[in-house]
């Protein structure tokens, strides 16, 4: 069974706006509190992402029926982009985080 101890914030690019500087100020939409279980990034995960330049630092666990193709997650006040999501069943997805260094990337 499990535990659903924690809370995120799911999120998706909403859009992109130019400040007069000419940088991008992203906008993201935040869904309600969603219920959460942290994991540990396995090795498999690690060594998948650093091939790819990415460090992955944490895997939330969150019901299937919050999730709808998010591209973002807030937990703890620290905001993720979303690497990888992996279906485990019927209930439960499981989505692997890089921190988000730079807001303005999309």
């Amino acid at each position: 069974m499990t535990y659903w101890d924690e809370y995120c914030y799911l999120g998706v690019l909403s859009k992109r706006e130019k400040n007069l500087r000419g940088q991008i100020n992203p906008d993201i939409a935040w869904g309600s509190r969603t219920w959460c279980k942290p994991k540990s990034i396995r090795m498999a995960e690690a060594y998948q992402a650093q091939a790819v330049g990415m460090k992955p630092e944490l895997q939330l666990e969150i019901r299937q029926e919050d999730y709808n193709g998010q591209t973002r997650v807030k937990y703890m006040d620290v905001r993720y982009k979303v690497f990888r999501k992996y279906f485990i069943d019927r209930s439960r997805v499981e989505l692997t985080l890089v921190r988000e260094v730079n807001p303005d990337e999309a």
